[in-house]
């Protein structure tokens, strides 16, 4: 009993607290009116409105740009803030926070949603080039 204990433990301690509790990637909600607009991140299409959309926390910011034939494309930024669940790890050791370092969840997005009423306008495509939807 006394060694399930322990390694429950040390499990706990290998571990970030913001790695377990809060890891990435993260996900924004996307709308638009009307919907069926193409989704680009950090350059490429990632699909077409509703969606919902994954930021790897490996970037150090994200490039969300929304595409309609017909419409203004608008551009959406955002960068990652320190992600309030490594503070957990000082409770625990100093090793956990070690771990959130490593795997970069000791920042994370903002996953508020994006809602966008799209204003009809005559531009090109993000990137100039047509979306073409991954296979």
């Amino acid at each position: 009993m006394s060694a399930r204990l322990a390694a429950i433990a040390l499990a706990g301690l290998l571990a970030g607290c913001a790695t377990i509790v809060a890891g990435g990637p993260d996900t924004v909600p996307i709308q638009t009116n009307p919907p069926g607009a193409y989704v680009y991140v950090n350059g490429q299409v990632v699909g077409q409105t509703p969606m919902i959309v994954e930021l790897d926390r490996h970037h150090s910011m994200a490039d969300i740009r929304i595409y309609y034939p017909g419409f203004m494309p608008v551009q959406v930024t955002r960068y990652k803030s320190l992600n309030p669940w490594v503070f957990g790890n000082f409770f625990l050791a100093i090793f956990p926070v070690i771990v959130d370092l490593a795997t970069g969840d000791w920042q994370r997005f903002d996953d508020e949603p994006i809602g966008v009423g799209l204003m009809p306008g005559q531009a090109a495509p993000p990137y100039g080039t047509p979306p073409q939807l991954p296979r």
